[in-house]
């Protein structure tokens, strides 16, 4: 029994012991337990009634059982691959399995160099393993934002290791080596430590090479396990490294731009070792001391996966930056800037106009009257596998001729056009012309069924080279496909176009309407990756990770240890058990903040999965942009909330947080299990059939919305009852594990 579970004092004067207890049995659920006198003498001890003490309190997962939890996730389960698997049921019921909505295998430690306040880079992988900048400045990445390194003295630093290097793992990171810089060694990243690093990815000078080595003991100078390049680094562009450690097979792995560049036998078990140190950005040790290697140029998207990522999800990393991203949220003007990280701004023409209800923020509108937008420079290769996607809003009065959503074109025709097209009849359609030739066959994939009008509508195009196939996708999902063959492939230099496409010499096609989210690939994107696009926005999530340490205090705090699952911005958990209009309800878990970000922790939404704002959400906890934990109702339009004032400090530690609602009491928020906020007037929300999510959400409309919708942090341990849990009893699951 823990010792601070039951609190006593003894006394010993010759034979007599007498013993007095305070026992806190009613807040660890022992109803059997009565309290009773008894009168002890000096020499004999009598009474009336005996009690036996029980072997132990009962652990969180029997507390939460025995309080008759509907479900109950203890988000235990291992990495996966799969884009959806399964969160066990652990309720007496153990038959309501919930549904992880994306993958478990993310990265352990992920740096997008998005999230950077002052000198603190924000982990986005959900695991908090947030890093310090030293001397560095931020830049245009790709995409985005990036760092760029001075060659002397910046770097990086992160709080931990992130990761066990005596076991499967993979580092990755988009570099970009300016010319001059390659006079040395550059060191992109490594984890340190107390004589040496344990690994490095890096730039080798003496073989001008890009190299991914594992030291085989931690001393001073070790022989390094090796795996170089097969040529010589591409200065001036961006360029995607990757190294990949298989302990099964003792193998490391050098991915570069996606393609295994080389593969040594290396580092047997027995040269295994456990670094003391963290994850370094740009810097090494070596020798006990920061060697002269520090990297020169710009890194961005730095990821640490505690698992061998294989050859295909490597590609994938290396194809899902986008070549173009406009994102039409300008207000003004004719510029249109591009977020892809590749500078490729447009301008609109003609009678253009910025829309603000856009698919997401604004949108470009289109009267139909030949007015485009175009990219200062050609987007895509389109004798090369691509990419290009859009959402785009086709009104019922506008159908009634052939419209240009995309193009890129020669002088007559257009290489590929992404359009609806009246004549298919009313279809959607990739299309792409044998040669620039207006009368030459075009090859086009068309969606299976009628174009949807007067509603927002994600229409993708793919080109994939090495199938020989067009492929056109409807809101993430694949609609139609044709043969192109390599044979008539060609290439154009000249701009793309959004609105219009090249027809006989002349513009044709005009698209009337908006247009939002404009994205173009050198890559042929997976099908996974497209629906993915589709269900999460603006981001190809890298999806959740399980398997990271858990709440429960584990054997030193009478538990069974468990895991949790870190959350990433993008994916969530759902239960598909339906509920109409919960108004009586307990709802709770266990979570952990990291590198103050806000977001939706749970909620009851009418959607399983969908990240848009096109489904009501309601009775929902979150952390809102002033670091305040809400639960707020939504009764009748009106928002009723129950919040809390905490800071981004106060979560980056696991709390329990808990959430009820009743006819009665209105809306409780229990943090650790006290009543920290509560209004008497949430006694109703949203009338409507729904679902209880974790992880993520939309928060439109809600007071002090975050700047992510979707948590950042770990979760564990999420139960649901369809009962008010009373105040003892919220403190019997907190205290439960202690």
């Amino acid at each position: 029994m823990p010792a601070d579970r039951v609190r006593g004092r003894i006394v010993r004067a010759g034979t007599r012991v007498v013993a007095v207890f305070a026992v806190l049995a009613l807040a660890f659920g022992l109803a059997d337990f009565r309290l009773v006198r008894a009168v002890f003498t000096d020499s004999t001890a009598t009474g009336t009634n005996t009690f036996s003490a029980a072997a132990s309190f009962p652990d969180y997962p029997t507390t939460i059982s025995n309080d008759g939890a509907y479900f109950y996730h203890r988000l235990a389960e291992a990495q996966t691959s799969s884009a959806t698997s399964n969160a066990a049921d652990s309720s007496s019921n153990g038959t309501r399995t919930g549904t992880y909505d994306g993958r478990t295998d993310g990265p352990a430690t992920w740096y997008d160099f998005e999230d950077i306040a002052g000198s603190a880079v924000a982990d986005e992988s959900g695991n908090g393993n947030s890093a310090t900048l030293s001397g560095t400045t931020t830049v245009a990445g790709h995409p985005g934002s990036s760092v760029s390194f001075d060659g002397t003295a910046s770097h990086a630093d992160a709080a931990r290791a992130g990761i066990s290097v005596t076991t499967d793992f993979t580092v990755s990171a988009w570099v970009y080596l300016p010319t001059g810089a390659d006079n040395q060694d550059r060191a992109v990243v490594s984890l340190s430590g107390s004589a040496t690093s344990a690994f490095l990815l890096k730039f080798d000078d003496s073989d001008d090479k890009w190299e991914f080595e594992m030291a085989q003991s931690n001393i001073g100078a070790p022989t390094p396990d090796a795996a170089k390049s097969s040529g010589a680094p591409a200065l001036d562009t961006w360029t995607h490294l990757a190294g990949v450690y298989s302990d099964a097979s003792n193998l490391l792995t050098l991915y570069v731009n996606g393609v295994a560049s080389a593969t040594t036998a290396a580092h047997a078990d027995a040269n295994e070792w456990t670094p003391s140190g963290t994850l370094q950005l740009g810097r090494t040790w070596y020798n006990t001391a920061w060697a002269t290697a520090y990297w020169l140029g710009r890194i961005d998207d730095v990821r640490v996966y505690q698992s061998a990522v294989t050859s295909t999800d490597i590609l994938g990393m290396s194809t899902e930056a986008p070549t173009v991203h406009y994102r039409f949220d300008e207000t003004g003007g004719t510029s249109v800037a591009d977020s892809s990280g590749n500078a490729n701004d447009g301008s609109t023409s003609g009678t253009a106009t910025w829309n603000p209800g856009g698919w997401w923020g604004g949108a470009l509108t289109l009267d139909g009257s030949g007015a485009a937008a175009l990219s200062n420079s050609r987007a895509v290769a389109t004798d090369q596998a691509f990419t290009v996607s859009a959402w785009v809003y086709l009104p019922s009065t506008a159908a009634t001729i052939t419209r240009a959503i995309l193009s890129e074109n020669g002088g007559n025709a257009a290489a590929f056009e992404l359009k609806y097209n009246q004549a298919a009849p009313d279809r959607w359609e990739l299309a792409m012309w044998d040669n620039d030739n207006s009368a030459s066959n075009a090859a086009g994939a068309k969606s299976a069924a009628v174009a949807t009008k007067d509603a927002w509508q994600m229409i993708t195009g793919v080109y994939d080279d090495a199938a020989d196939l067009l492929r056109l996708y409807v809101n993430g999902v694949q609609s139609g496909t044709t043969a192109r063959t390599d044979a008539v492939e060609w290439a154009i230099t000249n701009r793309l176009q959004i609105g219009r496409s090249r027809n006989y010499g002349a513009w044709a096609n005009p698209f009337s309407g908006s247009i939002d989210d404009v994205r173009t690939y050198q890559a042929a994107l997976t099908p996974n990756q497209i629906s993915q696009l589709y269900k999460y926005g603006r981001t190809i999530p890298t999806g959740m990770t399980a398997g990271g340490s858990g709440a429960l205090q584990g054997p030193l705090g009478g538990q069974a240890g468990n895991t949790a699952v870190a959350f990433n911005g993008s994916g969530s958990g759902f239960n598909p058990i339906s509920f109409t209009n919960p108004t009586t309800f307990t709802i709770e878990c266990w979570f952990k903040g990291s590198d103050n970000r806000g977001g939706q922790i749970l909620a009851f939404n009418a959607d399983q999965t969908s990240f848009f704002p096109t489904y009501t959400t309601d009775r929902m906890v979150y952390i809102d942009s002033a670091q305040r934990l809400v639960f707020g109702v939504n009764k009748a339009g009106t928002i009723v909330t129950a919040a809390y004032a905490g800071s981004a400090a106060t979560w980056k530690n696991w709390h329990h947080v808990a959430a009820t609602m009743s006819p009665a009491n209105g809306i409780r928020l229990y943090l650790d299990g006290a009543l920290v906020a509560s209004d008497a007037t949430g006694t109703a929300g949203g009338n409507y059939t729904g679902f209880w999510r974790w992880g993520g959400g939309h928060l439109t409309g809600w007071p002090n919305r975050p700047g992510h919708d979707y948590f950042v942090g770990m979760i564990d341990e999420v139960a649901y009852y369809q009962t008010e849990l009373t105040a003892l009893q919220v403190s019997r699951d907190f205290n439960a594990n202690r």
